[in-house]
């Protein structure tokens, strides 16, 4: 078992702010927390608006309200409600899948944002993350290797990501 309490001084500070975004680039899902600030863009230069905190997983995961999966991983290899499935179907492209689309849904339905009532890590790396509203997102480390599975950070703040795998911190 790893001592994860370092992880639980990290996230403590998302309580009580809004999850204000999320979104996809290729397999990985983000989630953003807190308000929008600028950042120097570096890759194509000026700036960009991002949320205060980032939440990076690499790893299974999945939304739920107390009756249902809202929006899980495995989603985005499913098309969306206005695409057939064929062989030809494209699941990295943004807004085909189902995952792109159940996002969207959940933040037009929540426009008021989701606020984080609370952060719980175990010993594994398992995330949960419980909102208003009887929304969950659970992130579910599945590697014993020491590939990256989350990351958490300051989005503006010169400072090393906390980043959890199979193994450790």
């Amino acid at each position: 078992m790893i001592d994860f309490s370092i992880v639980d001084k990290e996230l403590i500070k998302i309580v009580g702010l809004p999850l204000i975004a999320a979104g996809r680039d290729c397999d990985l899902i983000w989630f953003g927390f807190g308000r929008r600030i600028k950042v120097k863009d570096i890759r194509r230069g000026g700036y960009r608006e991002v949320a205060e905190y980032a939440l990076h997983v690499q790893c299974p995961w999945r939304i739920t309200d107390i009756s249902k999966i809202v929006v899980g991983s495995y989603d985005k290899y499913i098309p969306n409600s206005k695409i057939e499935y064929s062989d030809e179907f494209d699941w990295d492209i943004q807004g085909a899948n189902r995952c792109d689309e159940q996002l969207k849904t959940l933040f037009k339905l929540h426009t008021s944002n989701l606020i984080v009532k609370s952060v719980k890590v175990d010993n594994f790396g398992e995330l949960k993350i419980s909102f208003s509203d009887n929304y969950i997102l659970q992130v579910i480390p599945d590697s014993s290797t020491d590939t990256e599975m989350w990351r958490f950070f300051q989005n503006g703040v010169e400072k090393e990501h906390l980043v959890v795998t199979g193994v450790g911190i």
